[in-house]
């Protein structure tokens, strides 16, 4: 785990401790370092043979995605060549080592070195975090940990929630790639397959197209939530119906007509955080 040090730590009292503001355009370079740290232990817990072998993925994979023979010159270690790749590629390019070797890292077991690299970007005011298997962008560390990665538990502990789980990181890689309305889609789509998964393990019949509205109607009808919420759980519903559901028909899924405004990025959040809290109410009370 990182230390703190006195300098560090006079920084964070001056500065009131970190803010729950976030950058996203630029890595700075003492990030860079950091990651470089962390990826050396990770890959240093195995054995040498290995070591270099995910060395050697990594620059191999990275290359491939940006059409290059490697990442530095030829003959050089791969270590070395994503050393000196990752102290001067852009941001999504960190990004994307970021993510593959984590997912390396957690293929050999590993654990603390992702916590670590975690708290590096959240030290830096860095709007990114490696959670499930990807890099996805955060706006609000608070609510990233009460409604997003609880959301993120409960979609990868069961294997029942394999295609919301798919679409909800989707969710994330558009709306960190700044394709809003895939994001948008993409979240309400996640809320639906958490609706078809419960709807499959009770063995309770719906359409293979269902949209929203419909499994909300079944869910109800088989008395998933308590009736004793009465107005209560009608205007949930009612927020539910015009939440996810009207965003999507509203701004994405169905083509950019003429002179359509973008769809901009708090909207894109929004579908996300709302579709995570549907998720988590909707998986607590199939346990119940």
């Amino acid at each position: 785990m990182p230390i703190e040090t006195y300098s560090e730590r006079k920084r964070r009292l001056e500065k009131g401790d970190v803010p729950d503001v976030y950058t996203y355009d630029i890595i700075p370079p003492a990030l860079r370092q950091q990651i470089l740290h962390v990826l050396r232990d990770g890959f240093s817990l195995i054995d040498r043979d290995t070591r270099d072998q995910h060395w050697y993925v990594l620059e191999n994979q990275i290359a491939r995605a940006e059409g290059l023979r490697n990442l530095g010159l030829t003959g050089v270690r791969s270590e070395v060549s994503c050393e000196m790749w990752l102290t001067g590629c852009k941001t999504d390019q960190v990004l994307d080592m970021v993510e593959i070797a984590c997912n390396l890292i957690l293929d050999d077991g590993g654990g603390e070195q992702i916590t670590e690299i975690n708290q590096y970007f959240r030290k830096h005011g860095v709007g990114y975090r490696f959670e499930g298997s990807q890099i996805i962008r955060i706006d609000s560390q608070f609510v990233h940990s009460e409604v997003v990665k609880p959301a993120i538990d409960y979609l990868t502990s069961d294997v029942a929630f394999d295609a919301a789980n798919k679409d909800f990181m989707l969710a994330h890689e558009h709306y960190r790639d700044g394709k809003n309305k895939d994001a948008v889609v993409a979240a309400n789509r996640a809320f639906e397959s958490t609706l078809k998964a419960i709807c499959k393990k009770n063995r309770w019949s719906y359409d293979k197209n269902a949209r929203a509205t419909d499994l909300i109607k079944i869910v109800r009808q088989h008395g998933l939530f308590p009736d004793y919420l009465d107005s209560a759980f009608d205007s949930y519903i009612a927020a539910m119906k015009s939440g996810l559901p009207g965003v999507r028909n509203n701004a994405g899924g169905h083509g950019s007509a003429p002179g359509e405004a973008e769809v901009p990025d708090y909207i894109a959040s929004y579908a996300i955080h709302l579709s995570a809290v549907n998720i988590i109410v909707a998986i607590e009370a199939s346990k119940e």
